[in-house]
């Protein structure tokens, strides 16, 4: 019991802290750039996609430093018609390529709500969020590397907004409470993320075929905005809130709810989390 009620209040410190300093934070953070372009990060010369940038001097742990482009990038559209999307930096093999995405409301079967679970720390149970999506049988995106190949063809994939770092950096969720991290909204296959993060848990989403075709047009146009421009912060800009900042842009949802927050307890991001994908009636 001591120890029970040791960790209680260690935790409600930190909390109260961090709630604090995390609203003061979101204040911050909207006049502050968390990045420029700069040539002299590049890592992959040949590739006219790859947006080589730098953390600028409002990041405290990384001003300077490059963000790490061989992991993280976010959506450049290079073609967009009524059937069919086409981006630059889709992450899969840990290579960048090429995706052909069908927009075609019948090419699309199911989505998801996926958490991959941090390991408990102070009982705390935190967790990634990103959104998935299944095509239907007979449709795929196609991804493409170079001119004169054949494409590889994946029915599922992922739209992740992560904490984007230098290279050789892990992510820590009590730097993320200050402006460290740059916000990208990467475009990544099953394994990649798998590669990446772990196993996640699904959550499957009641959204219709021409829903989630609305879905990844709008997260691509979010990513491409959002560049590395924008500081991730872990309780007011976050993967959680970035997943609902596109899920409530549908027409169904669009100026109903209010933005989605994480709490600051135990159950910051699951619990949360499912309550308002059920309070959306998105959630199956």
């Amino acid at each position: 019991m001591p120890g029970l009620i040791s960790k209680f209040l260690l935790l409600s410190f930190f909390t109260l802290n961090v709630f604090t300093f995390a609203n003061a934070q979101e204040v911050s953070q909207i006049a502050k750039k968390a990045t420029h372009s700069d040539f002299f990060c590049a890592q992959a010369f040949l590739d006219p996609f790859e947006p080589a940038s730098r953390f600028t001097q409002h990041s405290h742990e990384f001003k300077g430093k490059c963000v790490d482009t061989n992991r993280y990038r976010y959506a450049q559209k290079v073609l967009h018609t009524a059937r069919k999307l086409v981006i630059a930096n889709f992450h899969h093999d840990n290579q960048f390529w090429i995706a052909h995405i069908p927009l075609e409301a019948k090419a699309w079967g199911e989505s998801f709500f996926q958490f991959v679970p941090f390991p408990e720390v102070l009982g705390v149970n935190a967790a990634h969020t990103q959104l998935k999506f299944r095509l239907n049988p007979g449709f795929s995106i196609k991804l493409f590397s170079s001119p004169g190949m054949p494409p590889i063809e994946l029915t599922e994939f992922i739209y992740s907004v992560e904490a984007a770092m230098p290279p050789n950096f892990d992510y820590n969720i009590i730097k993320g409470t200050r402006n460290n991290y740059a916000l990208a909204g990467r475009f990544i296959s099953v394994k990649q993320s798998i590669d990446d993060k772990g196993m996640p848990i699904d959550n499957a989403l009641n959204l219709t075929g021409d829903e989630i075709s609305f879905v990844v047009r709008t997260a691509v146009d979010v990513s491409q905005s959002l560049k590395f421009n924008h500081f991730y912060n872990t309780f007011t800009n976050n993967c959680a809130n970035q997943a609902f900042n596109v899920l409530d842009r549908l027409p169904r949802l669009v100026g109903q709810y209010p933005p989605f927050h994480i709490v600051y307890w135990f159950d910051p991001v699951m619990g949360p989390s499912r309550k308002a994908l059920a309070e959306r009636g998105i959630l199956k």
